[in-house]
């Protein structure tokens, strides 16, 4: 299973933009780029990101959703739980 990271997020939301810069930080350093495995699911746009998000028993955003791994409004703003999530996603990649 490839690294793919879905990112629920929305126009409207001051926190995303900070999520969305924290993610590219911690994937360029791992020499992963951004587009290549973040889907971004905007809630206001995507009836189904609004349900899937509703399915995480998630109300608001943003949500960091990292293999099983999802990550809560305040966790998501923490870099050092981001930067846990997608080592714990890599380092299970690689045993398998």
């Amino acid at each position: 299973m490839k690294l793919k990271i879905e990112f629920f997020k929305s126009k409207t939301c001051v926190n995303c933009p900070k999520v969305k810069a924290l993610l590219k930080k911690i994937l360029a350093e791992k020499g992963i780029r951004y587009e290549e495995v973040v889907i971004e699911r905007d809630i206001k746009e995507d009836p189904d990101a609004l349900t899937d998000l509703l399915m995480l028993d998630a109300l608001s955003v943003p949500v960091v959703k990292i293999g099983d791994r999802v990550l809560y409004e305040n966790d998501a703003l923490k870099e050092e739980k981001l930067r846990e999530a997608v080592d714990e996603f890599l380092y299970q990649e690689n045993l398998s």
